[in-house]
């Protein structure tokens, strides 16, 4: 009986203890990201532009990281934007994903800076998935492989955005 005991608090144990990490929010007007293995975090010079008339709802921002590094996000379509997954525009789909990332650090200096277009490029095409909307701000994710200069990874992608 003892052992059926200790075993069955040996177990519960094990298995509160395994419970993932929540990550921490993410501050308003921040944009988050590991870009080939480097986390960024882009928070300087927020833009953001919304479109909403019949037939076109865009939501769109960008930002830049203390290195005058880049990234501009958009997603929308069709329909009002909303919590769902949006892909990169392959001709079919009526919603819609896209990022631009632009480096400026660490470069040729005699190009100055290197662009990185949200195109399907490797295995992990672009994808932007809004988690949380309302009416004050559009929380989400994003990911993908862009292509550019050479092949950019984007991972882990978090933003919190004021509309």
């Amino acid at each position: 009986m003892k052992y059926i005991l200790f075993s069955s608090c040996c177990l519960m144990l094990f298995i509160t203890g395994c419970k993932k990490e929540a990550q921490a929010p993410l501050p308003l007007n921040t944009i988050v990201a590991d870009i080939d293995g480097k986390t960024e975090t882009f928070n300087r010079n927020l833009t953001r532009y919304i479109t909403d008339t019949v037939g076109n709802h865009v939501i769109g921002f960008s930002a830049y990281t203390n290195d005058s590094d880049y990234v501009l996000l958009s997603f929308g379509g069709s329909s009002t934007v909303s919590r769902t997954t949006y892909k990169l525009f392959d001709g079919t789909n009526a919603n819609s994903a896209y990022v631009f990332f632009e480096r400026f650090h660490n470069v040729d200096p005699y190009r100055g800076y290197e662009a990185y277009s949200g195109i399907s490029y490797g295995d992990k095409p672009v994808i932007i998935t809004i988690t949380n909307i309302n009416g004050f701000n559009v929380e989400g994710t994003f990911t993908g492989d862009f292509m550019g200069e050479r092949k950019l990874s984007i991972r882990n992608g978090r933003f919190n955005i004021a509309l």
